[in-house]
């Protein structure tokens, strides 16, 4: 009986004025929810973009300076072996702290184009002016030099080691990517180019293989995908590079005196900002560590 009076007092006093005062309180209230997820959101997008970068410039400590010849070209491998070639065209190897390990020294002293490491078995080196590569075993000593073979190559402007240890190469000759097989000397995929790029206004620099995938780089458009079998997907509009290299499912590279890294698949960005007070020509980014190459040095950071 009590619980009948409560429940007939309680409808009385909900008038329709009372009513009208509880949806506006609801609203009010809905409001400010909404207001506060949109600053929520607002205040992540400023960390993000503005403060990430202080606290990656913040937290990088440097912890050794090497003197390096002209390191312009770069890789690694697997086990995060670092591999500088430097204005005299040897090849150092490096582990990550930076002591040196192993030095190649070539007979015939040239500019190296490209060097691929990842195999970590082969390394591989690509002279563009001899038009020849060499295969180093992994204590960086000659197992054999090539040179192309001009009956199905015109000129290689570059080329790479891909994962089936065959050769991806750009053939100027015929505007074309082209795959080598180097055990039986022919050509086993062929993609033309010039739908995908203007063969008056090109610059391919840069080309490798990773995770199935062959990212070729035109300093002028951007960084073409192509699949493991020659097949063009897309293109990332990434423009005015020299090179770029790969952290796990990330594409990074070095612009405007900050490291850039991709998502490859989920598209996000994030930036590292570095020192100021030097210049820097090319990087390799690992997990918790940072290498940075400038005209005469190698430099070791360390993200704490």
């Amino acid at each position: 009986m009590l619980f009948l009076m409560v429940k007939s007092w309680s409808l009385n006093i909900l008038k329709p004025k009372t009513n009208h005062i509880i949806y506006a309180i609801r609203y009010v209230l809905r409001a400010l929810r909404a207001a506060l997820c949109l600053l929520l959101i607002v205040n992540c997008s400023r960390y993000l973009s503005g403060s990430t970068l202080n606290c990656y410039s913040q937290s990088l400590q440097l912890i050794k300076t090497i003197p390096v010849k002209s390191p312009d070209k770069v890789s690694v491998d697997r086990y995060n072996n670092i591999f500088v070639c430097d204005g005299d065209g040897n090849v150092n190897k490096y582990d990550t702290a930076g002591n040196t390990k192993l030095t190649y020294s070539p007979q015939k002293i040239g500019s190296i184009s490209l060097i691929e490491a990842w195999n970590s078995v082969k390394i591989f080196l690509f002279y563009k002016d001899f038009q020849e590569y060499v295969m180093l075993d992994r204590f960086l000593a000659p197992i054999s030099i090539y040179n192309f073979d001009l009956s199905s190559i015109g000129f290689a402007r570059t080329a790479t080691l891909a994962a089936d240890n065959n050769l991806w190469i750009i053939d100027d000759s015929d505007f074309s990517l082209k795959k080598h097989d180097i055990q039986l000397q022919t050509i086993t995929i062929e993609t033309p180019l010039d739908l995908l790029l203007d063969a008056r206004d090109y610059d391919i620099n840069f080309m490798r293989e990773y995770q199935n995938m062959l990212f070729i780089n035109d300093y002028n458009s951007g960084i073409l995908v192509f699949d493991n079998l020659g097949n063009y997907k897309k293109k990332l509009p990434f423009t005015r590079l020299e090179s770029f290299g790969f952290l796990n499912e990330e594409l990074y590279y070095l612009e405007d005196n900050k490291i850039h890294l991709f998502h490859l698949y989920n598209f996000n960005t994030r930036t590292i900002q570095l020192p100021e007070d030097k210049i820097f020509i090319n990087t390799i980014v690992f997990k918790n560590q940072v290498c940075l190459f400038s005209e005469d040095y190698f430099f070791i950071y360390k993200q704490r």
